[in-house]
């Protein structure tokens, strides 16, 4: 506790919606002491973001919450878009994902994402929450940032302590205004959103469909919990007044068979912006999710992306307030996320300006060109499949040299995660294997056997994972302290080829550091140096019970 009283943490999260509960959890996990504010006193009960995909999923699962969610959650397969007479001209469809082991799109409903999360948070020690707590002011001094709040029902002020603040307090961020950052960007449509609890959802459309009439857009589409989802965008003069109106709910609603068996939730008008703040770090406050970046929904992005920006801010936390890196690899944080949210809010407009518009000669011209493309092999299946989303894959930030590298470089992109076979002959998905932190992953090579004894010893000391791959009938038995898999479908086999490296640094969130020929002599050792010379701390430093060798790393002391 400071002299002033205010409790100390080593982070502060300002929000617990899907972004900052998720940073919290990932923190947690590490041993992290976090302090989470939130102004609600319960789970907001209103569904917001509608869907998720693999790469969320894939966070969740380091958290170990993914199976749980993916228990209610609907994958999907397909989109589909219909003309002003409901005829189908286009359709997404992807039967598989993109190799990262989740579904690439699954209907979901908000509520139960952050409850679940909130559950997997309430079991880890070192985080604590404060519902109903409001955040009022900060004061960013050196050494720390002292947060004052105040608890909503009682008027009580609170004030707290931490080496970082992160905002996650939404769009209207009352954090990024105090920090003066500005939020440029554009304020799009109003749209009208009808979300019901529905008693057979077999009655309603099972995909997603995009009912592009010019003369009326319309989105409809299930969501998991028995509910579903429609958008109705708004027409010259139409008026939040108007709209929002059980009268309206049920005109809007009468192509679906009216109100039979559908319990209304909500009928609410919501304007879609997209914008990006300017600075998404002022000296230990940091932005993420709708605080750094709002986006349309037709993307469906907007959470996801904030996920994302969790899953990329937990690991250089954590690094730096263990001391085993510098601070500055935190302002890496924004050189990679910045870039891939400006390519989904392009995308997310440019789908969105599309499938809504309301000129009927231009929607004629969108429908046949889109009819034609169905047709045409190769470009038409990149589009079909969505191959046109962007990626998380980063040209620069933490890693050595990432895609300015060239076509094939492996640095910057997201390995796979196939199903492969541990030692114990168990079917396991990839990442459980790699598990939440670092790891050297290579293929049919023993990835200790190729580095010398000072880089295997850093490594560990992050800790890193060390993984031998080896392809389908290969034997299993674990060499020189690495875990083996087999990789039955022969996908990590493929990623490896594909980037011409047989090994590869990864980072805890999944994203390569480097990658190389481990048979060149001494490449993995010249990564090893790379990534002592990005992290610029002490790395080596491991916890208590070590002992220093000449060479000034320590060695943890074997067991027994």
């Amino acid at each position: 506790m400071t002299a002033d009283g205010a409790r100390e943490y080593d982070v502060i999260i300002a929000g617990y919606g899907p972004t900052g509960a998720t940073l919290a959890g990932l923190l947690g996990m590490r041993g992290i002491r976090a302090l989470v504010l939130e102004r609600e006193d319960t789970v907001w009960p209103l569904p917001r973001a509608g869907t998720c995909d693999d790469e969320a999923l894939r966070i969740w699962q380091s958290l170990g919450i993914a199976d749980t969610l993916m228990r209610e959650f609907l994958p999907q397969e397909r989109i589909l878009f219909v003309d002003s007479r409901e005829r189908e001209f286009f359709r997404l469809e992807r039967p598989t994902g993109f190799g990262f082991g989740w579904n690439p799109l699954c209907m979901t409903y908000q509520p139960l994402i952050e409850r679940v999360i909130r559950e997997r948070v309430a079991r880890l020690p070192s985080i604590e929450v404060r519902l109903g707590h409001a955040v009022e002011s900060f004061d960013d001094s050196e050494g720390g940032v002292t947060v004052h709040a105040r608890e909503r029902q009682s008027g009580d002020a609170f004030s707290a302590r931490a080496r970082y603040l992160i905002a996650c307090d939404g769009g209207k961020s009352a954090i990024r205004t105090q920090l003066g950052v500005e939020f440029p960007g554009t304020t799009y449509q109003q749209w009208l959103v009808v979300d019901g609890a529905v008693a057979d959802p077999s009655k309603l459309p099972q995909h997603m469909i995009y009912h592009c009439d010019p003369r009326r857009p319309t989105c409809t589409f299930p969501q998991a919990l028995r509910h579903h989802r429609w958008q109705f965008m708004l027409r010259a003069g139409e008026t939040r007044e108007q709209m929002e109106t059980d009268e309206i709910a049920e005109q809007l609603l009468a192509p679906w068979s009216g109100l039979t068996g559908i319990e209304l939730i909500r009928h609410a008008v919501y304007i879609y912006h997209s914008r990006i703040a300017t600075r998404w770090k002022t000296g230990r406050v940091l932005l993420a999710g709708d605080a750094a970046h709002v986006m349309p929904p037709f993307g469906g992005q907007g959470m996801n992306s904030g996920v994302r920006d969790a899953g990329s801010l937990a690991w250089r936390l954590a690094l730096v307030i263990r001391g085993r890196a510098d601070p500055a690899i935190l302002e890496t944080y924004e050189t990679e996320r910045r870039p891939h949210v400006r390519h989904m809010v392009t995308m997310s407009v440019v789908f969105a300006t599309i499938l809504t518009t309301r000129n009927r000669p231009l929607a004629f011209a969108r429908d046949l060109f889109f009819r034609t493309l169905r047709h045409t092999p190769k470009i038409g299946r990149f589009f079909r499949r969505g191959d046109f989303k962007p990626m998380s894959t980063y040209p620069r930030g933490f890693m050595t040299g990432g895609r300015r590298r060239g076509r094939h470089a492996a640095a910057g992109t997201m390995i796979a995660q196939p199903m492969v076979t541990s030692g114990s002959g168990q079917r396991v998905r990839f990442d459980d294997l790699l598990g939440a932190e670092w790891s050297v992953v290579a293929m049919n090579t023993d990835p200790r056997a190729v580095v010398d004894l000072e880089t295997a010893l850093m490594w560990e000391g992050l800790p890193a994972r060390f993984v031998r791959v080896v392809p389908a009938g290969a034997s299993r038995s674990d060499a020189g302290g690495a875990e083996t898999v087999e990789d039955g479908d022969g996908e990590l086999g493929e990623w490896f080829a594909r980037h011409r490296v047989n090994l590869a640094v990864v980072r805890p969130d999944k994203i390569v550091f480097g990658a190389c020929d481990a048979r060149r002599d001494g490449a993995p050792s010249e990564l090893a140096r790379a990534l002592r010379s990005a992290l610029n701390a002490p790395v080596e430093r491991l916890p208590s019970g070590g002992r220093r060798l000449s060479t000034g790393v320590m060695r943890q002391p074997t067991a027994g």
